[in-house]
């Protein structure tokens, strides 16, 4: 920063203070602080109205400045040298020196390196020679104003003109400092606040999209963070807004990873992989972690297996997994049984054996999974199993099984087996949603 652009009003010797401040301050780009807090102001106020185009002038010191304060624990630190206390009570002896230049030159070193033996300091503050104590109290003061430099309002404020400045940055130099500059927040040990997280998931789906290994991969090191939640974060985040077209290498570096939560993350968006340059080696990865890894490993990646290549090997663990005992892992098993690859196929028997008994759990969320699966597919068994479930209590369930039975595309065998239920059903409550559901596909007609 520059010390024209910095300007604490502190009474008549602020001109001087400012030097100082200048002289202690992070180092930063020739962006000062009065003029990227103005221009956090228009962003906050402006929002998503809000017009990068001078941001975008300023270039990668733009990045840094903003960086800098919205995450100013992670702003770069001129190096200061060590300053023994011996040195320092020289330095504060030379502020009472007969030559000015002296006097200038111990005041700024002072300011600069000394903060840690503030003591001799704040006593050479009462010191009975006036311009020794003019000199200290400035020296103090000036510390005091760094350390109260102005800090952002909630980093939230600026998230909707963040995203547009993002989605109009071309600089690679300026992309290099995103990708660097929010793993730092990352790496940093100290809490994140909510518009500190909202404002890093920004940067971190918009480094996703823009698609290159040499921006994402600057993630690589949170692969190993200590807390896991970080890397599984980064590696859900970025393959979240890299398309099908691209497959990170930062994901492929995931699903070799030691942490069962980080290839999970990773394993996420291996299907559909259309990225013609590693859709063999994501295929390899799978295949293995399939074959070698542990149970939810081998779940997740039977379902890439079953969705993106139709593996039956892949389709029939999933089945198999619909009665594990752990029921989280049953329950995902269920869904993925019932994914859109296997929309309207006809249902097998090893389906209907897995599936309509869950028709009739007392786990409602069990239930409501094995009929959402059951209804994906199509045929006799289907209908007349789903059509009783049209009279069940829970109002989700009868609303969700009406739908998947308006999308069977054999409308007259439907019809039929509606018509069945409707005059021949013991449940009173079964013959009359089955004859509404009747009414309602004759009056379509």
């Amino acid at each position: 920063m520059t010390a024209t652009c910095i300007r604490f009003r502190l009474g008549a010797h602020g001109a001087w203070l400012a030097m100082l401040a200048m002289a202690i301050a992070p180092a930063g780009p020739a962006l000062g602080l009065d003029d990227i807090e103005a221009v956090l102001a228009h962003m906050a106020a402006e929002r998503a109205a809000f017009d990068p185009a001078p941001l975008l002038k300023m270039g990668p010191d733009a990045v840094t400045a903003l960086f800098d304060r919205l995450f100013p624990e992670t702003a770069p630190r001129a190096p200061v040298p060590e300053l023994g206390r011996e040195q320092a009570a020289r330095l504060v002896a030379q502020l009472g020196a007969p030559e000015y230049k002296q006097r200038e030159s111990a005041t700024h070193e002072l300011a600069r390196t000394g903060r840690r033996h503030a003591e001799l300091v704040k006593q050479a503050a009462q010191s009975p020679d006036p311009e020794v104590r003019l000199r200290a109290k400035s020296i103090l003061a000036a510390w005091d104003q760094t350390a109260k430099m102005p800090r952002p309002k909630d980093p939230r404020f600026y998230e909707d003109a963040l995203g547009r400045y993002f989605d109009r940055l071309k600089d690679p130099e300026a992309w290099l400092r995103v990708a660097e500059r929010t793993r730092l927040a990352l790496q940093q040990k100290g809490k994140l606040d909510k518009g500190q997280r909202r404002i890093l998931s920004l940067s971190l789906a918009a480094v996703g999209k823009i698609r290159k290994d040499q921006y994402s991969d600057v993630f690589t090191p949170l692969l190993d963070d200590p807390r896991e939640w970080i890397a599984v974060w980064v590696v859900r985040t970025i393959g979240a807004h890299s398309g099908n077209d691209y497959f990170p290498a930062l994901l492929l570096k995931a699903l070799r990873s030691e942490r069962e939560a980080v290839v999970v993350a990773a394993l996420t968006w291996t299907p559909k992989c259309q990225d013609k340059d590693r859709a063999d080696e994501v295929k390899r990865l799978v295949s293995t972690l399939f074959e070698t890894g542990n149970e939810t490993l081998k779940l997740h990646a039977a379902f890439t297996l079953m969705q993106s290549y139709g593996n039956k090997h892949g389709t029939a663990y999933i089945l198999s997994q619909t009665r594990n005992p752990d029921v989280n892992l049953a329950r995902k098993a269920v869904y993925w049984i019932g994914d859109a690859c296997n929309s309207a196929k006809p249902a097998y028997p090893e389906l209907l054996e897995h599936l309509l008994p869950l028709l009739k759990s007392e786990d409602f969320t069990m239930k409501r999974a094995a009929a959402y699966a059951l209804g994906t597919y199509q045929g006799e068994p289907v209908i007349g199993h789903l059509i009783p479930l049209l009279a069940d209590e829970e109002a989700t369930l009868r609303a969700e099984v009406r739908m998947k039975l308006l999308e069977q595309p054999d409308t007259a065998l439907l019809k039929q087996l509606l018509r069945r239920a409707a005059e021949h059903d013991e449940a009173e409550k079964v013959r009359h949603a089955a004859t509404d559901l009747l009414r309602e596909l004759e009056k379509g007609e």
